[in-house]
């Protein structure tokens, strides 16, 4: 009876802790979102004013009357009828907050910009070397040798005429 009830009372203690670690753990703020917000990405943010800004309409296409009116908050910079899209550049304080009220607007988000980043020292293969009959795997594809595939690849592209 008494090694039942330790053994009970270790379920309920290693239960209680688990709760407890649970609590504190969930209780934190998003790590995620906040490396989000401090990150590269927080400056094009805080900018918002300076940036553009994209306008969705909460229909699949651009609404009747939609750019005209947002030309009273700003200058439209491109338009995208055929998804509802208007990129605006904010003309007006509170340009988010006035534009979401109208009724044919469904989001307002700020267009950041970012830079590619060219990847360095890359060359593009013209002639990818032939897996062949050596690889690894070969022998579990099947039907390779039978259609003939090493002589294919080592073959290469044909030149264009």
């Amino acid at each position: 009876m008494k090694k039942q009830f330790y053994s009970n009372m270790k379920f309920v203690i290693n239960a209680l802790g688990i709760l407890v670690i649970g609590v504190f753990v969930g209780c934190q703020k998003d790590l995620v979102q906040t490396e989000m917000d401090e990150g590269i990405g927080s400056a094009a943010l805080k900018s918002a004013k300076e940036a553009n800004v994209m306008v969705i309409s909460n229909s699949a296409t651009l609404p009747e009357g939609l750019a005209e009116e947002l030309a009273n908050y700003g200058e439209i910079v491109q338009s995208i009828p055929e998804i509802g899209v208007l990129v605006v550049k904010p003309k007006v304080s509170n340009f988010k907050g006035k534009v979401r009220k109208l009724a044919a607007v469904g989001s307002v988000v700020t267009d950041i910009k970012t830079k590619w980043l060219e990847p360095e020292n890359v060359v593009p293969l013209t002639n990818p070397p032939s897996i062949g009959d050596d690889e690894t795997y070969f022998g579990l594809q099947w039907g390779m040798d039978a259609i003939d595939a090493p002589e294919a690849w080592n073959s290469g592209l044909p030149e264009k005429a």
